[in-house]
């Protein structure tokens, strides 16, 4: 492994990206050299809050990209801003770590892959959830067969906002759902999504500018279908991700998604088994982010392509889209299974 870690400049550190200055001006897989942003007074405040000097701090991608020597471009924009900036950075033969979603839109996330690969560089989508312990043990044991076999199933993330995510088209879908859509292809890691019938809406009392809530019935080979319920609007916070396997059933539950959730194998005579958790990451305040990073950091040092890059991503934002086309047309939508 390379002593040093990848230099990365920064585009976007208003909101998400500040997490990333916090926690990686210490890591020993990247570090910020440069940050970029439209606002001066949001560069000036992460400048001194990082320890940045002023000639690292830019308000176009162009100009950092030109006057600062760096391996890696992160991407923490707005979401539907990714695409543009990951361009850029591949253009420039920069390496990418971007916050999910990886794009906005299927065809040009796969034109972005194909770009990058022409390029020699590589890109890592900050899909973390699937990292988590409970996330990790679940797919081990759906490897193993610990229990028999899958046979369906659903997944319900009701979560609490107090106001909509940044603009994009079905705003719960690209900036949330796809971490539920992550989980389930991560766990269900021996089967592919073959269907899909979806619904991207807003409840008739909701006052979000695009959708706030999806449902879908997400259907793997075998014949393995679930249920997801994915919604950012909720009154309520709760979390229940439920695998019905032919001798007992799996069961991962808390108020969200994204802290600590319980593990239980429930059986038909009652009995209910807490599990032990796999390592993984503990779900502490920038653990995933210093997870993917160090990813990054291997994917470019020894070749190791991770299953959160973006080649790989692009299966998590065909279901997304399938969700989306088929809200369109009221319709199933097939998916090939070989690409």
């Amino acid at each position: 492994m390379a002593e040093e870690p990848l230099q990365a400049i920064f585009v976007g550190v208003g909101g998400r990206g500040r997490h990333y200055l916090e926690h990686l001006k210490d890591s020993p897989h990247m570090r910020p050299v440069a940050i970029v942003d439209i606002s001066r007074e949001i560069l000036e405040r992460e400048r001194l809050a990082n320890g940045l000097p002023e000639t690292a701090c830019f308000t176009t991608l162009t100009d950092a990209l030109r006057h600062v020597p760096a391996d890696t471009v992160g991407v923490t924009t707005h979401a539907r801003l990714h695409a543009q900036f990951v361009r850029e950075a591949i253009l420039a033969g920069k390496h990418v770590l971007v916050e999910k979603p990886f794009t906005c839109d299927l065809e040009e996330a796969v034109r972005l892959v194909e770009l990058a690969d022409a390029h020699g560089v590589k890109i890592v989508v900050t899909q973390q959830i699937r990292y988590f312990r409970t996330e990790l043990t679940m797919r081990r044991l759906m490897l193993e067969q610990a229990y028999g076999a899958p046979g369906f199933g659903h997944m319900h993330h009701y979560k609490p906002r107090s106001g909509h995510y940044p603009l994009s088209d079905h705003m719960q879908l690209w900036q949330m759902t796809v971490h539920e859509i992550d989980s389930l292809i991560s766990v269900l890691a021996q089967h592919k999504v073959t269907r899909v019938f979806g619904y991207s809406f807003e409840p008739s009392w909701g006052n979000w500018p695009t959708p706030s809530t999806a449902v879908a019935t997400i259907e793997f080979d075998g014949s393995i279908p679930f249920t997801l319920v994915s919604t950012s609007q909720a009154r309520g916070s709760a979390y229940e991700f439920r695998i019905e396997c032919a001798e007992a059933t799996l069961v991962q539950r808390g108020p969200l998604q994204d802290i600590p959730t319980t593990l239980h194998a429930e059986y038909q005579d009652g009995r209910v088994v807490s599990l032990p958790l796999d390592a993984g990451i503990d779900v502490e305040p920038g653990d995933g982010i210093n997870w993917v990073a160090r990813l990054l950091y291997e994917y470019v040092v020894e070749g190791v392509e991770p299953e959160v890059s973006g080649r790989h991503n692009l299966d998590v934002l065909r279901v997304t889209d399938a969700i989306i086309r088929s809200t369109k047309t009221g319709q199933a939508v097939s998916l090939d299974v070989s690409s």
